[in-house]
């Protein structure tokens, strides 16, 4: 009940905060002087001041220029990126990992974890929070591409694991070989990693 009333607390003061903002940029030039020579330490931003004043006055003469929606999407420098991560979050929801990720505990359960699941499952939790850390540093020194095939390749093999898992779990009653497939399928399957 507490995660309910801290979420809903947060969205009120989230759209609370929303609803003061201002639209215009032309406000916003005003203090950025003073937020800039914060932000940087020193006296010494004329130049970048100089070009937010330009670029604000450049959006005020575009202004006048009506672009429909459909016009924006058409542009191909919008329209890849936009298909890109449209299927990026298609094939995570499609990956599985939130039903996995969801069922931890009963998973754990028939693998054999039953004295306490969800044990198993605050450390398949932590492992996700550590791997997706670490995806974020290895996202800038690798890059994005290379980060996207290994995911796709762990949250693959990991699939199948599972899968396998349930199989020999169902079909042939085995439990120490499922007990070690259920843990490695649950710490690889995250789509982060």
């Amino acid at each position: 009940m507490a995660y309910i009333t801290l979420d809903t607390l947060y969205a009120v003061v989230m759209t609370s905060n929303n609803v003061c903002l201002s639209v215009c940029p032309s406000v916003c030039v005003k203090g950025a002087l003073t937020s800039l020579v914060w932000l940087r330490g020193t006296d010494d931003v004329e130049a970048e001041f100089t070009e937010i004043e330009e670029a604000v006055v450049a959006m005020h003469q575009n202004e006048s220029q009506v672009v429909s929606l459909f016009d924006l999407i058409m542009n191909p420098r919008i329209f890849k990126p936009f298909l890109l991560s449209l299927a990026l979050m298609f094939f995570q929801q499609a990956s599985g990992a939130n039903a996995v990720i969801f069922y931890t505990s009963q998973i754990f359960t028939s693998a054999g974890f039953s004295s306490d699941p969800d044990t198993p499952t605050m450390i398949v939790g932590a492992v996700l929070v550590a791997m997706t850390l670490l995806s974020c540093i290895v996202a800038d020194v690798a890059g994005r591409r290379i980060l996207l095939l290994t995911s796709a390749v762990a949250v693959t093999l990991s699939s199948a694991t599972l899968g396998l898992y349930f199989y020999i779990t169902e079909i042939h009653q085995v439990v120490c070989l499922s007990v070690c497939l259920s843990v490695t399928c649950c710490l690889v399957n995250d789509p982060c990693i």
